[in-house]
């Protein structure tokens, strides 16, 4: 499923990230992040990567409850994904000769020095090769724009136990990807974030 992340959801490294008033299922979502270098219209899968600068990371904090309300009327991660702060992004961005295999890297996520997730790239369902063959194929892509990856598996809803998982003000965050970086995000309470 691909949906726009709207710039007012961004957030940086160390940010403090206000939960909202009536959000109880705030869940955490480590992805890879492909930063595109050079303009791209009618990209092709076997130069997809030519055209990226480099990778970073975004943790793409959903408000699960939204986003169910959202999938029954039809609609798809609009505010559950975009509400401001529920992007944190960074710290860095590593270009692609830093890293051998983008599809090989191990993300892991932990809250409060736990870890929750621990997923392969391997097994994300899109690789940046369809999805910017597909996007560019009408839509000129420019540099700067992003495309998100995913998540393969491991976030809190759908585990027995998603209710304990949900992150909560207090709670600190830590998206790593294999060769790129560490993020780390802070849950605050309204009135104390970004």
């Amino acid at each position: 499923t691909a949906f726009v992340k709207l710039n007012s959801s961004l957030a940086g490294h160390n940010a403090r990230v206000a939960r909202p008033d009536g959000v109880v299922a705030l869940d955490y979502e480590p992805e890879l992040v492909f930063v595109i270098g050079r303009r791209a219209l009618g990209a092709g899968k076997k130069d997809a990567l030519d055209y990226v600068a480099g990778v970073t990371i975004l943790n793409d904090l959903t408000d699960r409850d939204a986003q169910k309300r959202e999938v029954a009327s039809g609609s798809r991660f609009w505010t559950g994904k975009n509400i401001p702060g529920f992007g944190p992004l960074g710290p860095e961005i590593v270009t692609m000769d830093e890293i051998p295999d983008p599809y090989d890297l191990w993300m892991v996520c932990t809250v409060n020095g736990e870890q929750c997730m621990r997923v392969n790239t391997r097994d994300q369902i899109w690789k940046l090769p369809e999805i910017l063959e597909h996007f560019s194929r009408h839509i000129p892509i420019e540099p700067g724009d992003m495309f998100s990856t995913g998540a393969p598996g491991g976030v809190a809803v759908g585990k027995p136990n998603a209710a304990e998982l949900f992150l909560k003000p207090g709670d600190v965050v830590e998206c790593s990807i294999e060769g790129v970086a560490t993020l780390r995000t802070y849950i605050v309470s309204p009135g104390a974030g970004h």
